[in-house]
């Protein structure tokens, strides 16, 4: 044993001295090549060395915050990282853009404005730079702005639905719903999907013009059959259209499939809070097995290992290409069922998480709690994972043109924030289940 010990450590020993042998530049090249290895514990040791040797070596910090991110989780060192490539290179962009990414994701978005705009100034020819400032001023209601930085996206990159999604989105926000439902006709040409359908519906109830909205929720449930939000307003436009016992089903529908009272649209009418009525929750008294608690609690394990990894999904996905390494295998476009279970999903790293491996772990947790709220939330991740799943696929096997992947890594990343509220509600809703049961 003591002979294997003096081994690793000359080994550990060699193998230090050989780092401090080499210049800023070898480091770093050498922790470029620890990360297309998939050893991101040596890379980080290179770029510490790097910034080490010297402090002045922006791109280092960059990946060294970058790898102290999306490999190990440390928000607080990464952040650090970006702010110190910022002090040493002001008139860079990528400092200013990737602490952005961070804080938005950290939801502190008027900061992540701040980082977008002064990344923008220094280099205006970045669309990705414009589209993550737009999310940035909506989350933080800065419509107007939000709707220019969406303009400048549509104007230079036409065949993105997802942009056209969220300036539609923006308009419909300001009270401009003719122009939204403009956008989002646009969106569905070049990519349909559930939530454009349902926010066309909500422009064309606005301009009264119930029966194309009434067609497109239909639409939208037949891309997500368990859309609860759909249904409610569904019933909202039937009520209004005075049928009310078929409204009333639909607001009931919706409760069982997940809506949560007291959550209103944008453009929510007085009446509608009557049918809120029919949207309470119900109460549930199931049997206090040891299979029952044992599923909510690997339930809401899969669910949180899910949303730590879309997290770094998201970021990882926004990352500029001509920057950084290629990253590594997607955690979502292929699922190796003999690997597919809870002890080897909660032990791999965020980055090779497989969201079609949780859901399909979900789905078999959550029929044995007999929840049809969990199923359906458990329905919608499976089906957008799989429509991930197909986009991912393209890009790896280079079946898209270089535009294009721009407007597809739009489109991944709206679907990944999705998801990821998907699995956000239901932590929140195993969570309100797991209350019920102690009372």
């Amino acid at each position: 044993m003591n002979i294997r010990k003096n081994i690793l450590l000359v080994c550990v020993v060699v193998y230090t001295n050989s780092l401090s042998a080499q210049t800023p530049e070898e480091l770093y090249a050498t922790g470029i090549t620890a990360i297309e290895k998939g050893d991101y514990a040596a890379a980080l040791v290179a770029f510490n060395k790097a910034v080490a040797k010297d402090t002045a070596y922006w791109q280092a910090w960059i990946q060294k915050g970058y790898t102290s991110l999306i490999y190990f989780q440390d928000t607080t060192g990464a952040l650090s990282d970006y702010s110190k490539a910022i002090a040493v290179a002001p008139s860079v962009a990528e400092g200013y853009y990737y602490r952005g990414l961070l804080r938005q994701e950290m939801l502190q978005n008027g900061r992540a404005n701040i980082d977008f705009t002064k990344a923008i100034l220094l280099n205006p020819n970045n669309t990705d730079f414009y589209f993550q400032r737009g999310r940035s001023r909506l989350a933080i209601n800065e419509l107007q702005s939000a709707l220019e930085d969406f303009d400048e996206v549509v104007k230079r990159l036409p065949e993105s639905s997802t942009a056209y999604f969220y300036r539609g989105f923006v308009k419909a926000d300001i009270g401009n719903p003719a122009a939204a439902l403009e956008d989002f006709t646009a969106s569905l040409s070049l990519q349909e999907s559930a939530e454009t359908y349902y926010q066309r519906a909500n422009v064309y109830r606005e301009l009264k013009q119930y029966a194309n909205a009434l067609a497109d929720l239909n639409k939208a449930l037949k891309f997500r059959p368990g859309y609860a939000d759909a249904y409610f307003l569904r019933g909202v436009i039937k009520t209004e259209m005075g049928e009310k016992s078929d409204g009333i089903a639909d607001a009931v529908l919706a409760r069982k499939l997940g809506l949560k009272p007291g959550k209103k649209t944008r453009r929510t009418a007085k009446f509608e809070d009557s049918l809120y009525v029919y949207a309470a929750p119900e109460l549930v008294v199931e049997a206090e097995t040891p299979e029952y608690k044992e599923a909510i609690r690997d339930s809401k394990q899969l669910a949180l290992r899910g949303k730590n990894a879309l997290a770094t999904k998201i970021i990882s996905v926004s990352a500029p290409t001509t920057f950084l390494p290629s990253t590594p295998p997607s955690p979502i476009n292929s699922l190796n069922t003999v690997e597919c279970n809870k002890q080897t999903l909660l032990m791999r790293r965020l980055t090779e998480v497989n969201i079609l491996c949780v859901a399909r772990l979900l789905k078999d947790e959550i029929r044995v709690l007999r929840d049809p709220i969990a199923d359906n939330i458990v329905a919608q991740i499976s089906d957008i994972a799989n429509e991930l799943s197909v986009l991912e696929d393209n890009l790896l096997r280079g079946a898209v043109s270089d535009l294009a992947a721009t407007a597809d890594r739009q489109r991944r990343i709206q679907l990944l924030v999705n998801v990821q509220q998907l699995m956000n509600d239901l932590q929140e809703h195993l969570d309100q289940k797991a209350v019920r049961k102690a009372e």
